[in-house]
């Protein structure tokens, strides 16, 4: 089964698996300093409609700027009427669950969601950690967990996954080192990064280095330029 991964912008991504398309935290457009927005040729065909087409799943891990925007989202989801599962509420087009963790079916995908701290200041901003399941293959986003204080024992709950996408800056640090190594995952995709033309703090030298410390772990990806595509297989 192909899967392939393509990049909206900073943790946004469009993931198809098989027949199914999976949006995670794709839509923003707000620059956040040191890190990247999605282009404007994606905000237009968001506008006229023509984004990938429908969507199976849309994952939002939490509502800060760099990761969501809520006109864009809302958009697509009254053109396309994809399910939606976010950890606020902000339109009838989506589910926000209540409990702190939990799975679900939609479109033939299994999702499972645990709230967890987000790093850094915003530990009190409500945050999830998503895992999908389709048809032998899986995939977690730990989007912008705080990786020390979090217990991410969850993750390999019901097997490990084939994908992990791990967010810059935790993936730098011994803790993230130390995590992945206890997961054993296949593919580890490292996005939450500035475009390599933006970089002016060298953002992306520091993704470098650390997927040197992964060598030998599994496949190592990076995301750090625009509409970047990768193909894994199952």
């Amino acid at each position: 089964m192909k899967i392939s991964v393509k990049l909206t912008a900073n943790a946004g991504v469009i993931v198809k698996i098989g027949d199914k398309v999976v949006l995670s935290d794709a839509l923003h457009k707000t620059y956040v300093p040191r890190f990247s927005s999605v282009p404007s040729s994606i905000i237009e065909s968001v506008e006229n409609g023509t984004m990938c087409g429908s969507a199976d799943v849309f994952l939002i891990s939490h509502y800060h700027e760099d990761h969501f925007d809520s006109d864009l989202v809302k958009k697509y989801l009254s053109i396309h009427k994809s399910f939606c599962i976010a950890p606020f509420e902000f339109t009838d087009l989506a589910y926000c669950p209540k409990n702190e963790r939990g799975s679900l079916t939609e479109n033939g995908i299994r999702i499972n969601y645990y709230q967890t701290l987000h790093a850094g200041k915003y530990s009190s901003d409500r945050h999830f950690v998503y895992k999908i399941s389709y048809n032998g293959f899986s995939a977690v986003f730990m989007n912008d967990s705080a990786i020390r204080e979090n217990d991410f024992s969850f993750v390999t709950e019901d097997g490990r996954p084939d994908v992990i996408f791990a967010t810059f800056p935790w993936i730098t640090l011994n803790t993230g080192k130390n995590l992945l190594n206890r997961f054993e995952i296949g593919d580890i995709i490292i996005y939450h990064l500035p475009f390599l033309e933006d970089d002016i703090i060298s953002f992306n030298y520091a993704a470098e280095r650390a997927f040197q410390k992964y060598s030998g772990k599994g496949n190592i990806h990076i995301l750090n330029k625009p509409g970047q595509e990768i193909e894994l297989f199952k």
